[in-house]
């Protein structure tokens, strides 16, 4: 009771100097802003429900009437408290226009008619997030109907409306959704990845299975993102997994877009990108062990050597869709590339370090090939 009489400006700090001795008002925070400055609604044990609204719905709205006289046998949560989120989300769903004060008091006339946990009628703080609580379920309540309504239309219908549809999946998920990129790849277009654009981060989908289950969407956005997606019931995921693969725009790679693929075309840029001087007695050695500290590619006697993990660096961020290691292994195994020691010379001490080399016209003639 006392933290209460604080909170409503009736006593000062002065007023406990004869209980507790002189108080260091230096060391004392007092939050002026009460309870009731925070929220546009008072509370009170003789609220009453506006007259004609309430009896408008126990007239009118089917459930409303079992809701308040608690006689629900379909609610998962039977609590004072579910009861509450219900009448608050009939009051916000119906189209008479609740105000929040109205809410709150048909709320609290609810509570004072079952006697369940009185005390909670101070709470503001509960009521709010109950109101809360409601509005947004019902707000996704329309999304979901605003998307029901695309399924009357063909796929390819649907494909014109991409952007609108956009919009109310990234209200529906709470993950903004500028685009989705369907990349096929291989000699049939047998395999396909998908990129989600959301604002400026892409979330990187290795397959299908990404898309259709709802727990793998949600651990790859909060893995991109850092933060969850709204949930989805399940008998909605269905549809919502639905509208994400119309909304695809495809783009068919053919074997170019295999890992094989992009490995192959991506020599040509990462040789032109980083440089490559042969290693002989006209070049500067300084600039060349430059180069291998670094990590970069060289050319010696018609082998060209390349670091794997320099390579990989530079695949990942120069194509679409992020490679595993072990695959870009695999196919330099398949290309001919072979694994050397190299030494260099590191300030006044000689070192080694691991590259991968083939011969320089082989891996030309490769990508010459595969471009044609």
């Amino acid at each position: 009771m006392i933290a209460e009489n604080i909170n409503d400006n009736q006593y000062s700090i002065d007023d406990f100097t004869n209980i507790v001795g002189e108080i260091d008002k230096s060391l004392v925070s007092i939050d002026s802003t009460s309870s009731k400055d925070k929220y546009d609604f008072k509370v009170s044990k003789d609220a009453q429900p506006p007259f004609d609204k309430f009896h408008a719905m126990l007239e009118n709205v089917p459930g409303f009437k079992e809701t308040w006289e608690h006689k629900r046998k379909d609610m998962a949560d039977d609590s004072q408290s579910g009861y509450d989120l219900s009448l608050a989300t009939f009051m916000a769903k119906s189209g008479a226009n609740f105000t929040e004060q109205e809410m709150v008091n048909t709320l609290i006339k609810n509570r004072m008619k079952f006697g369940n946990h009185i005390d909670k009628i101070k709470r503001k703080r509960y009521y709010a997030r109950t109101i809360k609580k409601a509005r947004q379920a019902v707000e996704t309540e329309k999304i979901h109907d605003r998307l029901d309504d695309y399924k009357l239309l063909t796929s390819e219908e649907r494909k014109k409306e991409r952007g609108k549809i956009r919009n109310e999946l990234s209200k529906a998920l709470g993950v903004k959704i500028d685009r989705i990129i369907k990349y096929k790849f291989g000699e049939s277009g047998e395999k396909s990845e998908y990129l989600i654009h959301s604002n400026d981060e892409i979330i990187s989908l290795p397959d299908v299975t990404y898309l259709i289950h709802q727990r793998k969407f949600d651990k790859i956005v909060a893995d991109m993102l850092g933060y969850r997606m709204k949930h989805i019931k399940s008998k909605r995921w269905r549809d919502i997994s639905q509208y994400l693969l119309d909304v695809c725009y495809l783009i068919d790679l053919g074997e170019a877009g295999t890992t094989y693929g992009m490995v192959v075309d991506n020599f040509e840029k990462y040789l032109e990108t980083w440089g490559c001087p042969v290693k002989d007695d006209e070049i500067n050695k300084e600039a060349l062990y430059m180069k291998m500290r670094e990590k970069e590619p060289f050319i010696d006697d018609d082998w060209l050597y390349i670091h794997f993990t320099h390579y990989l660096t530079h695949l990942n961020r120069t194509t679409s869709i992020r490679k595993k290691a072990s695959d870009i292994v695999k196919i330099f195994k398949r290309l001919g590339f072979e694994k050397k020691q190299v030494r260099y010379k590191s300030n006044q001490n000689w070192e080694t370090r691991r590259y991968w080399k083939i011969r320089y016209n082989n891996i030309r003639r490769l990508v010459k090939n595969h471009e044609n």
